[in-house]
């Protein structure tokens, strides 16, 4: 077959073609390939011998019909069958196909790592081959690289409990912070059941709970600054009520501690500012009321005892009995009798009969007693005469004030009394009360004597 002035001969046992640089026939291409043909392949020697032939690539010499110098030429026979430095054969058969065209034309000195600067797609410092790079490499930006390990990546290294990309979301099962979420994390996760999470400033006296809650009143956790107490237990008639210390006018009754509380001021209705109940407030035989501590003198059923020795009853009043009426160096009151004052029938069933020159004083303390908002003084009796009524002074002399009283003569007892305001000194040793006939008979027979200290305090 022929092609072009090219004879292709059957019969050779070898063919090997060298491309070289100059006179170079060491049998490597410009490529550094060596290509070896067998006898059964196209031969483009004119003798059965086997032919060695130099071809240098990038060096085109050209004989006058075009055809190129490096192929060599015997008879009508042209090996190395090329037309041009860049066009192969395209006749069928060995000669025209084989590596030696096809390395000239195509091999690495085109395709090879000439082309791409010596940069495998896919490693390192190289481009990314389709996003993806070689195990233990990341491609960042096009280039594949390796990357220190960190929170983000999407890669759960040492000490990380999860890597989801630092997406922003702290409640999908890993944080920013390549962490597993959970109370203290300082993110409020609502699938953990987290009202609230400060982080290290959780605290079971703060707003958030260590439990990363928010602090109510009845959790059992008492908020500092905003709570007095927290018992959790929802009960208002212990010492905790709506997490304030229990207290008398706070409206709720202190099982043990208080009979009543209705969370006023009035002292006068059924439950007194104290917490007690206010029982049925009766008055004395002058109308006045009984609410507070009292102390009376009688000589009723006393007649021939001496006026010294009286029956003396006091009020049902806690913390505040026959002790606290008492003045100093004594164990209890005393009747101090100025002039000689007996205890007759007088038509009135025993009375200390107290002429113009005699004075009876009721002696007493008031250590205990703080404040009172005002005293009164009942008597009861009748004049000693038929004729008119009596006046009588009523009075504490260590102060210099009192009021006066009048009781008529006939015979039945009559009543009368007198506010003496503050005329006695809260925390006074001594103070008395004292009659003293004034006027009109000036002789009083006096069945029983009563002081009362109206709101006291003690």
């Amino acid at each position: 077959m022929r092609h072009g002035t090219v004879e292709i001969l059957s019969g050779l046992t070898a063919l090997t073609l060298v491309a070289g640089c100059g006179d170079d026939t060491s049998g490597t291409d410009s490529a550094g390939s060596q290509t070896t043909y067998s006898d059964s392949q196209a031969s483009a020697s004119s003798s059965p011998s086997t032919a060695t032939v130099g071809t240098t690539a990038g060096e085109d010499t050209h004989d006058s019909d075009g055809v190129s110098a490096g192929a060599t030429e015997t008879g009508a026979t042209e090996t190395g069958a090329t037309e041009s430095d860049t066009t192969d054969a395209t006749d069928s058969g060995d000669a025209t196909t084989g590596d030696a065209t096809t390395d000239a034309t195509t091999g690495d000195a085109t395709t090879g790592d000439e082309t791409t600067g010596g940069c495998v797609p896919g490693t390192e410092g190289c481009a990314c081959d389709g996003g993806q790079c070689d195990d233990g490499l990341t491609c960042v930006d096009g280039v594949c690289g390796v990357v220190a390990p960190s929170c983000g990546d999407g890669l759960v290294d040492d000490g990380e409990e999860c890597d989801d990309g630092q997406n922003g979301d702290q409640d999908d099962g890993c944080t920013d912070l390549c962490q597993t979420p959970a109370c203290g994390d300082g993110f409020t996760q609502g699938s953990l059941g987290e009202q609230c999470d400060q982080g290290n400033g959780n605290s079971d006296g703060g707003a958030c709970t260590l439990a990363c809650q928010l602090a109510v009143c009845g959790d059992g956790l008492v908020l500092q600054g905003e709570e007095e107490c927290d018992d959790g237990n929802g009960s208002d008639t212990d010492a905790c009520v709506a997490c304030k210390a229990a207290s008398c006018g706070d409206g709720f009754v202190w099982a043990g501690q208080e009979e009543c509380d209705d969370g006023n001021n009035n002292d006068a209705d059924d439950c007194a500012n104290n917490c007690m109940i206010n029982q049925p407030v009766g008055v004395d035989a002058c109308g006045y009321p009984e609410d507070g501590p009292w102390i009376q003198i009688s000589y009723k059923g006393k007649e021939g005892y001496p006026s010294t020795s009286p029956t003396w009853t006091y009020s049902n009043t806690p913390g505040y009995g026959e002790p606290e009426w008492t003045h100093p160096n004594y164990n209890w009151p005393v009747i101090n009798a100025l002039g000689d004052i007996p205890v007759e029938e007088a038509k009135i069933g025993g009375a200390a009969v107290i002429g113009p020159s005699d004075r009876l004083r009721l002696m007493l303390g008031f250590l205990s007693l703080q404040s009172y908002d005002y005293a009164t003084v009942c008597v009861t009796g009748r004049s000693v005469s038929v004729g008119s009524g009596v006046y009588a002074d009523i009075w504490n002399p260590p102060m210099g004030c009192g009021d006066e009283v009048f009781l008529s003569h006939s015979w039945e007892v009559h009543t009368d009394g007198v506010s003496i305001g503050t005329c006695f000194v809260p925390g006074g040793s001594l103070q008395a009360v004292e009659v003293d006939p004034t006027g009109g008979s000036s002789t009083l027979a006096l069945q029983t004597l009563r002081l009362t200290l109206h709101g006291a305090v003690y």
